[in-house]
């Protein structure tokens, strides 16, 4: 289940680089539901939360979008704060591109609001 749900996200990724909005966010949200069926963290969690915030975005479900990204970019701080170290939390948030892209989208989206 945890490789369907990145190969979903993958795909919905590639929908919302093609512009392809609605089959974007049917992916988003099947991987999404995917994820919700697993028992504790998928190291893929971080993409899979971005890739349906996208795809929200991208359908021009603005609100939905903000909530989605600040809720994955919640969800990463989460994971973060059980590092020891400060180091280790910040390679976590701004090492893994798409946790960077998590916190940029959240930055900007919030601003946008």
């Amino acid at each position: 289940a945890p490789m369907r749900a990145l190969a979903l996200a993958t795909l919905s990724s590639v929908r919302v680089a093609r512009g392809e909005a609605a089959e974007a966010l049917t992916s988003a949200r099947e991987a999404v539901g995917v994820l919700r069926t697993l028992d504790g963290v998928t190291e893929d969690e971080g993409f899979i939360l971005l890739a349906h915030a996208e795809a929200l975005a991208l359908v021009d479900r603005w609100d939905d979008a903000r909530k989605a990204i600040t809720s994955a970019w919640d969800r990463l701080q989460q994971r973060a704060s059980r590092f020891a170290d400060e180091e280790s939390r910040r390679r976590f948030l701004h090492g893994i591109p798409e946790h960077a892209r998590t916190e940029e989208r959240y930055l900007h989206w919030a601003a946008d609001a």
